[in-house]
């Protein structure tokens, strides 16, 4: 009972937070609709919100294991060179950050965004250990581990990983606050400045992936957090770049999805840019649609969770 309290207090709050962003820049917008630059500037923000919040139930769904994930071969330099750029402004300018990629890297297979959320977090929690300024250091590099250097850490099995070091010179931690800093919802943070998810979500991540972590740390003398991804020796598929404009299309497509507001806002946006669209809120409509012989259907765009069957099954 205390977990889903605190669970629902640090939610609740990050969410009232964004919400009150999203509907403010909304009036401001609707005050000001003939001003284009400052409606362009509010959808900005609207934008920004939403996508932090979207972070937030990406974190839920990580740890309680709902995510969809869809793994591919990387290099890891590259997603964690992109990362810290985009984290640059949330660390702040008292806060030093510097990278230190090894150059002959291995390959692993991760969903790029698992990757990013667990280098986010790490990045995070260093700046709270750090309110008065400080450094952080993000480095990698190749490591095989033995039967032997098994013993010395939990979960760990031989094998050749990548490791990435995150090193501060925050305020560290207490050995009982080391024994607990992974589980779900425990935090040493003020109530409504956190929900504690932050490093369950790394572990829940690494573990997700057959990776390790190892931390160490003393109160005042900065915390060092390890992380063991296994290697991957296929190598990095390259894909062809695409503009940043919007395809159009003339195409006919049959999308079913029960939630109103999701199903509006993507039909919209597919019949604004050449779309004919059929819309379903149910598998059994969708099945009386794919069953008229009068109108065509080019492509079927599903939810997968949905009343009276999923979308697989509708699909078969």
């Amino acid at each position: 009972m205390e977990a889903i309290g605190q669970l629902t207090g640090g939610v609740a709050h990050d969410f009232n937070n964004k919400l009150m962003a999203i509907l403010g820049y909304a009036e401001l917008s609707k005050m000001n609709i003939h001003d284009t630059d400052k409606i362009l500037h509010y959808l900005d923000e609207i934008r920004r919100a939403a996508k932090q919040s979207r972070n937030i139930t990406f974190r839920l769904l990580v740890f309680s294991r709902q995510q969809v994930i869809s793994p591919q071969t990387l290099e890891a330099n590259k997603v964690i060179a992109e990362a810290l750029k985009s984290l640059t402004r949330l660390i702040g300018k008292h806060i030093s950050v510097s990278f230190q990629p090894f150059d002959k890297l291995w390959n692993i297979r991760i969903d790029p965004v698992q990757l990013d959320q667990v280098i986010m977090n790490l990045t995070i929690n260093a700046r709270d250990a750090m309110p008065d300024g400080g450094s952080l250091v993000i480095q990698t590099g190749n490591i095989t581990i033995g039967t032997e250097d098994c013993r010395s850490f939990i979960d760990a099995v031989p094998g050749e990983y990548i490791l990435i070091t995150s090193s501060d010179t925050g305020t560290g931690m207490d050995k009982v606050t080391l024994l607990h800093i992974f589980e779900p919802f425990f935090t040493t943070k003020e109530v409504g400045k956190g929900t504690g998810l932050g490093l369950a979500t790394i572990h829940g991540i690494i573990r997700q992936n057959n990776g390790f972590i190892d931390v160490t740390s003393n109160v005042g003398q900065g915390t060092k957090f390890k992380v063991y991804i296994p290697s991957f020796s296929e190598p990095v598929k390259e894909f062809t770049a695409t503009t940043g404009t919007i395809s159009t299309g003339s195409s006919s497509i049959l999308f079913v999805e029960d939630e109103d507001a999701v199903r509006n806002v993507v039909s919209q946006f597919l019949k604004q840019i050449g779309y004919t669209i059929y819309e379903a809120a149910a598998p059994i409509v969708a099945l009386e649609l794919a069953g008229d012989l009068s109108i065509q259907i080019d492509l079927a765009l599903t939810d997968y969770v949905m009343p009276g069957m999923n979308g697989k099954v509708m699909m078969e």
